[in-house]
């Protein structure tokens, strides 16, 4: 509130999840984001965490000139999550919030059991939330997106990387050539 004021912001708290919303969405959209993130924290909970972060997570939504000050202006940079301050800023509601929230919850679940996974493993189940649909059972199905078609053909050209080599890569390695590793984990 201090940062962003209350004029063109809602402020929400969700207790049973960890999360702290701060976002310049209208109602409905900011109803819609909401429930589609509860119900994928409570697939996350059930299928891969057995509980929320121990700490809240704040989810910012932030207008789009407020975004552009966030990550300076930089606008190949759609969201983040921080986990330092367990900040998620969004530029919109869309496969990258879906993905940076899973990393949310995913170090959550890395501290509880004290570990920290490799970032190869980390963004390759990242990936797998950014495009789905919530079933009525609560289950998530997992939908075919742009990474699979990119990963297909370059299996197809015999072009992957070996997962020997791939999972040997230190993460500053690994970011380097996000774009074509990405699918591929």
């Amino acid at each position: 509130r201090e940062t962003f004021g209350t004029e063109n912001y809602r402020y929400e708290t969700c207790q049973e999840h960890r999360i702290n919303y701060a976002t310049a969405l209208d109602e409905v959209s900011h109803g819609e984001m909401r429930d589609m993130l509860h119900r994928q924290a409570d697939y996350m909970i059930q299928a891969l965490f057995g509980q929320p972060p121990a700490y809240y997570v704040l989810i910012a939504v932030p207008t789009p000139a407020d975004a552009d000050k966030h990550f300076d202006g930089r606008q190949s940079v759609g969201d983040m999550y921080e986990h330092g301050p367990r900040r998620l800023v969004a530029r919109d509601i869309g496969p990258s919030l879906r993905h940076e929230f899973f990393h949310a919850y995913h170090f959550g679940h890395m501290e509880r059991i004290g570990q920290r996974h490799p970032l190869w493993l980390q963004e390759g189940l990242a990936t797998l939330f950014e495009d789905y649909e919530l079933q009525d059972d609560g289950s998530i199905r997992f939908l075919p997106n742009e990474r699979q078609a990119s990963v297909k053909a370059r299996a197809r050209s015999g072009r992957l990387t070996p997962w020997k080599d791939l999972m040997a890569l230190s993460a500053e390695e690994f970011m380097k050539d996000s774009q074509r590793l990405y699918p591929q984990v």
